[in-house]
């Protein structure tokens, strides 16, 4: 996971080094920059769109291994790029490779964690996802975009290695082979000492339909599959519409147009460390206060942050404003990495399965993890098109309006998911009316 991230957020200092004089080759053209930087977006659509067949069909533990021998082929692209199409391959073939994992290990997660502590190795997804980007930005400050490349192959080579040592999912196990010695091998792997007769005994009690590639009309309009879909969809699409997408690609560019006081560089590294401190604290808090307290909070960081970046965007070019408030931006955007690292960044990841019947998990997965993606790819590209058309301070004015819309609809809309069991979720979305 930790690679993930750091592929996104590798083009805030890659650009920047591809640009200078020596660079073999060199990347100026703005366009070329919106293209690297979105197509590993463009690249993660195709992976999501794989992870959840691949996963019903072959497990999770098998689908892992895959992820990371294909991330490891984009790396070289990259590092023996000798032009900027061989960059662009391995963008999309990196990014390939992230949506895969993005389907993948949520749903790994998910199945091999006691409901009591779900949350916090769920919230796990997203402290490591924080360090990557972290990595990225200081790795930025010291080597070039092909040494920054090279660094990446190193877990690519590991995961694999480790993951032999790894016990499957005993959902899928269960699910595929009944009350199998493979399964309860795994689960008492898993749990160490501890008895497993009980939750053994639960996973065999949960209907064990065979977890779908594509559902039917009939199955997608029973309530229990269309609300976690809808619901799960809506999370990723205020997920994305709070701009933390083309935050993340392009961190160095906006505050070296804010014109902070700090380097730029520096800047991002600061807010980095900042999400991955966060992340790490709220972890321990995601199953003691659920889900949706989280993401009130979260979206109301996003409304107040985005709200005085846009503001301060409106203002920089005021002379005494900027000599007296230079410190607002790198404030607001270390505001925003908060509030996205405590809920909207790790939440959206695990409630879609923990809403969604087994047999349907595959397929929802697939589904919200490719419209999480083509939102990515379309925020990341038309960044600056946005910013032409609206200002670089309506940009931010429109994603801090969205943010106020996504507390509304965790009020009125979204279940609490926090220690309930699948079958106990099925029940609410078969009763409720919403």
């Amino acid at each position: 996971m930790v690679n993930h991230r750091y592929l996104f957020a590798y083009t805030s200092p890659a650009l920047y080094s591809m640009a200078k004089n020596g660079s073999e080759p060199r990347v100026t053209s703005e366009s070329l920059k919106g293209w690297i930087g979105s197509l590993a977006a463009a690249g993660a659509l195709f992976g999501a769109i794989f992870a959840g067949p691949m996963c019903a069909k072959f497990g999770r533990k098998p689908s892992l291994i895959f992820n990371n021998v294909t991330m490891l082929v984009g790396w070289l692209l990259i590092i023996y790029s000798r032009d900027v199409f061989a960059i662009l391959y391995g963008r999309f073939i990196t990014g390939f490779a992230a949506g895969y994992m993005s389907g993948c290990v949520p749903l790994y997660v998910l199945e091999i964690c006691p409901t009591s502590i779900r949350g916090f190795f769920g919230t796990g997804f997203q402290l490591l996802n924080t360090v990557g980007i972290l990595l990225a930005n200081v790795y930025g400050l010291f080597v070039e975009w092909k040494s920054m490349a090279v660094i990446c192959t190193v877990p690519c080579v590991l995961m694999p290695l480790c993951l032999l040592f790894v016990p499957e999912s005993p959902v899928y196990l269960i699910n595929k082979y009944g009350e199998s010695i493979e399964a309860v091998n795994a689960l008492r792997k898993m749990r160490k000492s501890k008895d497993i007769s009980a939750e053994l005994q639960d996973l065999l009690n949960q209907p064990r339909d065979k977890q779908s590639i594509i559902l039917g009309f009939d199955q997608m309009k029973q309530p229990n599959v269309y609300k976690p879909l809808l619901l799960s969809l809506a999370l990723f699409f205020f997920q994305q519409f709070s701009g933390v997408t083309a935050i993340t690609f392009y961190q160095g560019d906006i505050f070296r147009k804010a014109g902070t006081p700090i380097d730029p560089n520096v800047c991002a590294v600061i807010t980095c460390f900042v999400q991955v401190l966060i992340t790490f604290i709220g972890a321990f808090f995601v199953d003691k206060f659920g889900r949706k307290l989280l993401l009130y909070i979260s979206g109301t960081g996003h409304f107040i942050s985005l709200g005085l970046l846009s503001f301060y965007f409106f203002e920089k070019d005021d002379p005494m404003f900027a000599a007296k408030y230079g410190w607002l931006a790198l404030f607001s955007l270390s505001l925003f990495i908060v509030s996205f690292s405590i809920g909207f960044g790790p939440i959206p990841w695990m409630m879609g399965a923990e809403m969604t019947p087994f047999f349907a998990r595959g397929f929802i997965t697939a589904i919200s993890i490719c419209f999480n993606w083509s939102l990515a790819f379309i925020t990341s590209l038309e960044f600056d098109a946005i910013q032409d058309a609206l200002t670089t301070g309506g940009a931010y004015c429109m994603f801090s309006i969205a943010s106020f819309l996504s507390i509304l609809f965790v009020y009125f809309c979204l279940p609490e998911t926090s220690g309930k069991t699948a079958e106990e979720m099925e029940k609410h979305f078969l009763k409720s009316r919403t």
